[in-house]
């Protein structure tokens, strides 16, 4: 969920524009949150204490890459989206 939030965040920077025509370096604060938000979230997965209390673990790098997989459907969902229902803008 963390992973596919992080993606959406950036889709949320414009409601009409597309994500890849809105430039990372507009928001360093929103970056920043992103990176600590996934960065907390690994951290997580690898202490002993916070696997214990959430019940969570590690996964591998096969995982991560269909998570990453996964999360990244919602960029596309949401480009499909801009483009009926905006078109094209820059």
């Amino acid at each position: 969920m963390v992973l596919l939030e992080n993606f959406h965040v950036l889709n949320c920077r414009s409601e009409y524009r597309s994500v890849f025509r809105v430039p990372l370096k507009n928001n360093h604060y929103l970056i920043l949150g992103i990176l600590v938000a996934q960065g907390i979230h690994i951290a997580a997965m690898f202490t002993p204490v916070t696997q214990d209390l959430l019940g969570i673990g590690p996964v591998s790098i096969a995982t991560w890459g269909a998570l990453l997989a996964l999360a990244s459907v919602v960029v596309v969902g949401m480009e499909i989206f801009k483009w009926v229902k905006f078109g094209v803008r820059s």
